[in-house]
């Protein structure tokens, strides 16, 4: 007996199993969609906040100058500064100016208010100048391309597309002589952040899916293949 696969020995009940197993997993990868959508997008703004420094760090505790420690997401080192980027996953239309203590964000005709990010920059930018001092510290809270700003955006606040757009433009650049020196004297002060730390730090602002509906119609399709094939 020839073991080669004959496609014409494939009758029409195996068909059917195989076509209700696969829209089993079409649904549960359309219920798990939000959630696969914002990984993508979140590794792709991960590749480009990478990109956008010479050297960057992720999730790390600085001294804040009052004898404790500050949170800082995402450390830029640049050719001759040093940038603290804030990553905020925010959805709508956001209201924001550079002076007011709460922003609003307007989604699905409800709104939020959240602290202005431009305040603890601020404070992070002043403890970093503590530790290395006479370096250009910069603030820079930035926005997914889920965002919009139809009154405007304060001083250092950028939106993604805005930073794919000078990253088009622009070249990756080494440390200057000074800024080398400047990152040795920072990571002999840097302290790691646990996972869970990190995680009550983020902003809640994330979807959630579907993801134990999806693994109902998962595990119905491996069920519904056993049934019929073992």
């Amino acid at each position: 007996m020839s073991s080669q696969f004959n496609f014409t020995e494939i009758t029409t009940d195996v068909l059917l199993t195989w076509i209700i197993a696969l829209l089993f997993l079409a649904v549960a990868i359309m219920l798990q969609w939000p959630v696969i959508r914002k990984s993508l997008n979140e590794r792709k703004i991960m590749a480009a906040i990478n990109k956008f420094g010479s050297e960057v760090w992720h999730d790390i505790l600085l001294p804040d100058g009052l004898g404790g420690f500050t949170y800082i997401e995402h450390l830029l080192l640049r050719e001759k500064s040093i940038t603290v980027l804030s990553l905020k996953r925010y959805r709508g239309v956001i209201f924001a100016g550079q002076h007011i203590d709460e922003w609003t964000q307007v989604l699905n005709n409800n709104s939020y208010r959240f602290p202005n990010p431009l305040k603890k920059l601020e404070a992070d930018a002043m403890a970093i100048n503590n530790l290395v001092s006479d370096v250009d510290v910069q603030g820079l809270v930035l926005f997914t391309s889920e965002s919009e700003f139809p009154k405007g955006k304060p001083d250092n606040v950028m939106l993604f597309s805005e930073m794919e757009a000078e990253l088009k433009s622009s070249s990756k650049i080494e440390l200057s002589p000074f800024l080398q020196t400047a990152r040795k004297e920072l990571q002999q002060q840097i302290e790691p952040c646990s996972k869970d730390f990190i995680a009550r730090m983020r902003q809640g602002d994330e979807q959630q899916g579907h993801g134990v509906l999806a693994g109902i119609f998962i595990l119905a399709a491996l069920v519904w293949i056993g049934w019929n094939f073992i």
